[in-house]
């Protein structure tokens, strides 16, 4: 068995595999520089934001994105296209000699591609397992006015989009590690839903049901 999340367009099962590019995935969006509750916050939102993005975007539910892959595409530092071999950076690519394809950028790509669970801290290897378990809750600073917990996607809070700010293009959001979450104009709403492993509960001892729901809509 395993847990299951569930929203009212697909259910979404978290594997290894899935969690080793979520691993990877976090690293390189860079969790240097932050303090211990910091970092927590920061990889319980990222792998939320994904979560979400897995099981509520109409888009991303309809064609069944697996968790990893939807990290791989989302993430920059682990998108192949965004390799020195990718559509972006090879020569021709829209983006190659630019500053999104310099050596230093296109070798720690590499790198964060390579990355195994023994490069990942204890911390990031603790969320991660939380989250194939369906025991990671996302941050209390989700808990807006207008977003109660629907978040997902992410951007660099020095980021631009459209002229503006990316604070003040999605000013719902929230900032967190140095990035700006926030919720998709285009994610629906719906509700998420856990089917807990049952082992998940003896191996946590957790003295709880064997699911529970939380309510995702605005």
């Amino acid at each position: 068995m395993a847990t299951i999340y569930k929203s009212k367009y697909r259910d979404l099962i978290i594997t290894d595999d899935d969690l080793l590019w979520a691993g990877r995935g976090c690293m390189g969006e860079g969790l240097k520089g932050l303090t211990k509750d910091q970092q927590q916050e920061k990889i319980a939102s990222m792998l939320w934001a994904l979560i979400n993005r897995c099981l509520l975007h109409p888009y991303f539910s309809k064609h069944k994105y697996s968790y990893g892959k939807m990290w791989i595409r989302f993430s920059q530092p682990i998108n192949p296209a965004w390799t020195r071999d990718g559509k972006f950076c090879r020569p021709g690519g829209r983006y190659h000699g630019s500053k999104y394809c310099t050596e230093p950028k296109l070798k720690r790509r590499d790198i964060m591609r390579s990355k195994n669970w023994s490069d990942f801290s204890p911390l990031l290897t603790e969320s991660l397992q939380k989250a194939q378990d369906g025991i990671l809750f996302p941050p209390d600073q989700w808990a807006t006015d207008t977003q109660k917990g629907r978040i997902s996607n992410w951007s660099a809070i020095t980021e631009r989009r459209g002229g503006l700010p990316i604070a003040n293009r999605y000013p719902w959001g929230v900032q967190i590690g140095g990035e700006w979450f926030f919720e998709d104009k285009a994610l629906l709403p719906g509700d998420v839903s856990i089917e807990i492993d049952p082992s998940v509960l003896s191996k946590y001892m957790y003295k709880t049901k064997n699911s529970y729901s939380k309510d995702f809509k605005p």
